[in-house]
């Protein structure tokens, strides 16, 4: 499974690639989407693509590489005589934030997971609800 995940990564690079360095300028808006929101969305699914296949690595590792590859894609592309624009970065960085605001809401969860106070008797975990509380 880790092999097709993988490779569906190499795959979406090569494609994200081939459409930002390629004579295909315009193409997103024949598909329906502004040059913006296909930045988005093609980082978002790198990242998320990413994610899946390098489970290893740590997550937020894995959204700086793809925000750097954003950062690098628009620096060729000013030195090649395209487009190189801080805003298509940004977009890039949208679509990054997008995948990894929920992992971040998830893990700020679960870390305060038990760290609550408890507001009733029964909250607490070995409490015995049903036995009167002892006087001191």
């Amino acid at each position: 499974m880790t092999f097709m995940i993988r490779t569906c990564l190499v795959v979406l690079t090569v494609t994200i690639g081939v459409l930002v360095f390629g004579p295909f300028s315009g193409l997103e808006q024949k598909v329906g989407f502004t040059d913006k929101e296909a930045h988005a969305l093609a980082f978002y699914a790198l990242t998320v693509v990413a994610l899946l296949a390098l489970p290893k690595i740590r997550k937020w590792d894995v959204a700086l590489a793809c925000l750097a590859l954003g950062g690098l894609v628009e620096v060729v592309q000013a030195m090649v005589g395209r487009d190189g624009n801080i805003a298509d970065w940004l977009a890039d960085a949208l679509g990054v934030a997008l995948v990894m605001a929920p992992l971040v809401m998830l893990s700020l969860r679960r870390s305060m997971q038990g760290q609550r106070p408890s507001r009733r008797r029964t909250d607490r975990v070995g409490s015995h609800a049903d036995r009167p509380a002892r006087k001191v």
